[in-house]
């Protein structure tokens, strides 16, 4: 199986003073280190076929938000068990706009709750099987450990 952590985009949703009022997101709001509990793909034809790949495979995805280099960097990386670690580096090509993050020429929604995030990404593509390659929903479920 193989999974691209080069296809990063985040939507990013904070809640700011007032009720009604958002705060406008900033790569900042996401600097440091982040774990994923959950890296589940949904088939997006009829929701039906579902995995789980850090469950499955005992799989570990981490990600690095650099928010104090100008520009903002990212670093990302992927460990499918006893398979091959990959790994992905943007300097320069992470903007947060408009309630998204982009990550080159990815694209992920977010919400964020202070040290807890997910990101989910609904134009990903995942092989469940031989022939059973679908457009899918990648949601990724991540915590930013305390120091």
């Amino acid at each position: 199986m193989k999974v691209r952590a080069a296809a990063l985009v985040l939507a990013l949703t904070t809640t700011g003073c007032g009720e009604d009022e958002p705060l406008a997101p900033v790569v900042g709001d996401l600097g440091g280190t982040w774990l994923a509990s959950v890296y589940e793909f949904t088939d997006n034809t009829t929701g039906q076929l579902v995995v789980d790949v850090i469950a499955r495979d005992d799989a570990t995805f981490r990600i690095l938000i650099d928010s104090s280099l100008n520009p903002p960097g990212l670093s990302a990386v992927y460990g499918a068990g006893s398979g091959p670690t990959q790994s992905f580096t943007a300097v320069g090509e992470v903007d947060v706009f408009a309630g998204t993050l982009s990550v080159g020429a990815g694209v992920f929604q977010i919400d964020h709750d202070g040290d807890n995030m997910t990101l989910t990404n609904p134009n990903a593509f995942f092989s469940f099987g031989p022939g059973q390659g679908f457009e899918s929903t990648l949601r990724i479920e991540m915590a930013r450990p305390s120091p």
